[in-house]
């Protein structure tokens, strides 16, 4: 876990970026689970890391969904994430972060069911969604 920890705050965007898509892989297959992140904590802390650091959409994307998941999953991981401080952080990410607006349609199919109410995909700067961290018990 360590060789994970250390590749998610690299200098390399390129290397942390890899390091996330391998983790998140760990994770969807069972290579990785609650008791190894609780274990080792610099994982989950450079996770939150890379939230400071202004990756790529598609970085900071996979990034926050991987926070869910794992929060998701287990409450002493989301317990973990809160005691590292992750709603302070995602606050912070939420403060700074600019619209997601949705890519132009490529075709006149999803042009056609974007008009008809299709997904809308926006990070709103100062609003927090608070599903994301679900509340946990002491």
């Amino acid at each position: 876990m360590e060789y994970i920890a250390d590749k998610l705050v690299h200098p390399s965007a390129e290397t942390r970026g890899r390091a996330l898509e391998s983790l998140d892989f760990k994770w969807k297959y069972g290579l990785v689970g609650a008791a190894d992140l609780l274990q080792d904590r610099k994982v989950l802390k450079g996770l939150l890391g890379l939230l400071n650091i202004g990756e790529g959409k598609q970085t900071t994307a996979v990034a926050l969904l991987l926070l869910r998941k794992l929060a998701s999953a287990d409450p002493k991981l989301a317990k973990a994430l809160l005691e590292l401080g992750a709603l302070q952080q995602l606050h912070a990410f939420c403060s700074r972060a600019s619209p997601i607006r949705p890519v132009a349609a490529a075709s006149p199919r999803k042009a056609a069911a974007a008009a008809a109410g299709g997904p809308r995909f926006f990070i709103t700067p100062g609003v927090w969604p608070d599903e994301l961290l679900p509340s946990v018990e002491a």
